[in-house]
C-alpha cells in the first residue's frame, strides 16, 4: 500500500485517487498503467506507443513522466511516432524487417546524414555575384540561389563530403561587405534518418 501511494504521487494520480479508472480521461488511464507497472520497481519498463491517442497537453505530461522515469529505470519505448522518440529518448534503435540497422544517440545518428546537410544563407548581394562565388568554391557540390524579401537572396549550398561551409560563407560575406541575416546548417529529423537507413537507394521526395 505504501508503494502504491509512492507511484500514484510519481505519476500525478493523487488528486484522482478516489475515482474509478473507467471514468478517467485517456491521459490519466495511461498514467494508471504506468503506475501499475511501477509498483514492483522493475529494472526495465517497456512502453508501446505510450502517447498515442492523447491530446497535446496529455502528450507533454506523459513525455515528462517518461523522462523522469529514465533517471531510475531503463525505459524501452516502442513507437512509430519518430518525433516523439527524438524528444523523449537518449538512445535510438532503428529496426526494419527484424534487423537492427542503426543504434546510437540521436545526435550521433545525425552524422549518418552529415553529407546531405545543406547550408542555408540569406545574403543581400547581387545574385550573379553569389552564383559566381559558389561556382568557384571547390567545397560546394551543388548550389541554388533564389530571391527572397527585400534585396536578399536565399542560397542553398550542398557541401562535398559533409564539410561545414558556414565559416567560409561568413568570411566571404564580411570580405565583400555583404549583409548576412541567416546562416544555418539544416538538421535532419529522425524520420529523415529512418528513411535513409531503411531505403538508402531511393531518392528523397
Amino acid at each position: 500500500r505504501q508503494r502504491a501511494d509512492v507511484v500514484m504521487d510519481q505519476c500525478g494520480l493523487t488528486e484522482v485517487g478516489q475515482r474509478i479508472i473507467g471514468q478517467l480521461s485517456k491521459g490519466y488511464r495511461q498514467r494508471v498503467g504506468l503506475a501499475d507497472a511501477l509498483v514492483h520497481e522493475p529494472e526495465l519498463l517497456i512502453l508501446d506507443e505510450p502517447t498515442i491517442g492523447l491530446d497535446p497537453n496529455q502528450i507533454r505530461a506523459v513525455r515528462q513522466l517518461i523522462k523522469g522515469l529514465g533517471g531510475t529505470h531503463t525505459v524501452l519505448v516502442s513507437t512509430h511516432i519518430l518525433p516523439e522518440a527524438e524528444m523523449t529518448c537518449h538512445r535510438v534503435v532503428i529496426m526494419f524487417d527484424g534487423r537492427i540497422l542503426a543504434a546510437d544517440t540521436p545526435e550521433n545518428l545525425q552524422q549518418l546524414m552529415s553529407s546531405r546537410s545543406q547550408i542555408i544563407a540569406e545574403i543581400a548581394a547581387p545574385p550573379a555575384e553569389l552564383r559566381e562565388c559558389w561556382a568557384q568554391m571547390a567545397e560546394i557540390e551543388h548550389y541554388d540561389v533564389s530571391p527572397c524579401e527585400g534585396n536578399y537572396s536565399r542560397c542553398s549550398l550542398t557541401p562535398r563530403d559533409g564539410v561545414d561551409l558556414r565559416p567560409q560563407v561568413f568570411a566571404l560575406a564580411r570580405q565583400r561587405g555583404w549583409s548576412l541575416r541567416e546562416l544555418t546548417r539544416s538538421r535532419h529529423s529522425l524520420e529523415d534518418i529512418y528513411v535513409q537507413v531503411t531505403r538508402p537507394g531511393e531518392e528523397e521526395g
